[in-house]
């Protein structure tokens, strides 16, 4: 999962399925290192240790769920690019997709 993380494409989706949770990659340490923040000012962060992802402070109940549950999202619907979603606005509101319409709404 963490290999996933530093890709920009999932960066996005996570952004999309889980808009309440900032997701940033901070790469100025010896390996990248995840931060995640809520609305509420909560944070975990997350690196890489032996060959998995290993929480190493703050893991708020909530955050790290919310991440597996995204992450999960982004490979059963194919790990689509940022550029394969779109979005459909109409009066009754919006519906965020990816790779088409026809595959229905990209929610949790």
């Amino acid at each position: 999962m963490f290999a996933d993380l530093v890709d920009g494409h999932l960066l996005f989706a996570l952004r999309v399925s889980h808009p309440s949770i900032i997701v940033s990659i901070d790469r100025s340490g010896p390996g990248p290192r995840v931060d995640l923040r809520d609305a509420v000012g909560h944070a975990a962060h997350a690196e890489l240790a032996d060959g998995g992802l290993v929480s190493v402070s703050g893991d708020r109940p909530g955050l790290r769920g919310a991440l597996r549950s995204g992450h999960q999202l982004w490979r059963a619907r194919g790990r689509p690019d940022q550029w394969d979603f779109g979005i459909t606005v109409t009066r009754l509101g919006q519906t965020v997709w990816a790779d088409g319409k026809d595959r229905g709404p990209y929610t949790r």
